[in-house]
């Protein structure tokens, strides 16, 4: 089954346009949040809990887009808000998971270029390095969003540990040089 976001976008924003309340409001957000707008989906969820405080998947929302741009104290302070609201075990392990990366990143330093944020150790990562993979990444960008016609407005992040650093977040396999 085909999920075409782009119609349900264009459908949502009709019926949200006629009424603004707590059903549009969702329904837009989650359009929005599939379609990887952070923005306007991180406007509508925090609309949605002015509506609804206690809404705890615009919490769930609103701490994954939080994660996934690297702003690991607000999806910290999302999740807390959500569990204290609904208990969800397989929130609990993500919020573990969190944890773990914030105490082990947050001595990283950040490097930015158009279309991604990498954050790596400074004292260990070599500069010239992450200048190269930063080179790398932005060419391969260039060159599948041509192949591909599609152009990504999200950043992506991109996280560089060291192998002992990524073993202990990940729980991955000591073989594992890398996940999504």
């Amino acid at each position: 089954e085909k999920k075409d976001f782009a119609s349900a976008l264009e459908n949502f924003k009709k019926a949200y346009a006629m009424v603004k309340d707590r059903e549009t409001t969702f329904n837009l957000a989650m359009v929005y949040f599939q379609l990887k707008n952070d923005w306007d989906a991180e406007i509508l969820f925090n609309e949605l809990l002015k509506l609804d405080p206690k809404n705890t998947i615009a919490l769930n929302m609103l701490g994954e887009i939080a994660w996934r741009k690297e702003r690991l104290d607000d999806a910290l302070d999302f999740w807390q808000k959500s569990l204290h609201i609904k208990k969800d075990p397989v929130l609990s392990a993500k919020l573990d998971r969190l944890k773990k990366e914030r105490r082990v990143s947050s001595t990283y330093d950040n490097s930015e270029s158009l279309h991604f944020i990498m954050r790596y150790d400074g004292g260990k990562a070599d500069p010239y390095l992450v200048d190269q993979i930063s080179d790398f990444l932005e060419e391969t960008y260039q060159r599948l969003s041509l192949q591909f016609d599609a152009f990504p407005t999200t950043a992506f992040v991109i996280v560089l540990y060291p192998q002992e650093r990524f073993q202990a977040i990940t729980d991955a396999p000591a073989w594992s040089g890398g996940i999504n």
